[in-house]
């Protein structure tokens, strides 16, 4: 298509827009691939709504929060553990005194040594002041 001239090159991908498929079995496989697509957009678009709301709730409950902490939330990407963690930061006592035990079970990756937080961001004893 390079080699068209650039006024026919315009016209063709113009027809070419509004081209359909004229096979049953490529109609088929194309409507497949839009909806797959627009399934996975989906999953994606509440795994980082999801994630949003835990980051933002954190920073309600506790103030700023450290770059470890924000990418422990991001790396919890299951569904159920992104509704466990908003929960438990939901239930979480903003910022005096200990929290409510998460009771959620997080991986080893999202645990540091010290940390006062579990995955979910729930204080595991009280946070000291800035």
């Amino acid at each position: 298509m390079d080699a068209l001239p650039e006024p026919l090159r315009r016209a063709l991908e113009a027809n070419m827009q509004h081209a359909e498929y004229r096979t049953e079995f490529a109609r088929k496989y194309v409507a497949e691939g839009r909806q797959e697509g627009r399934q996975e957009g989906r999953q994606e678009g509440r795994q980082e709504g999801r994630q949003s709301a835990a980051l933002e709730l954190a920073r309600a409950k506790v103030g700023e929060l450290t770059a470890q902490e924000e990418g422990a939330v991001k790396l919890v990407t299951e569904p159920d553990r992104l509704t466990a963690l908003i929960l438990a930061l939901g239930l979480a006592r903003d910022g005096q005194g200990p929290a409510p035990r998460c009771h959620c079970t997080p991986p080893a990756a999202l645990t540091t040594a010290g940390s006062r937080r579990c995955s979910a961001g729930s204080q595991s004893a009280p946070r000291s002041a800035p």
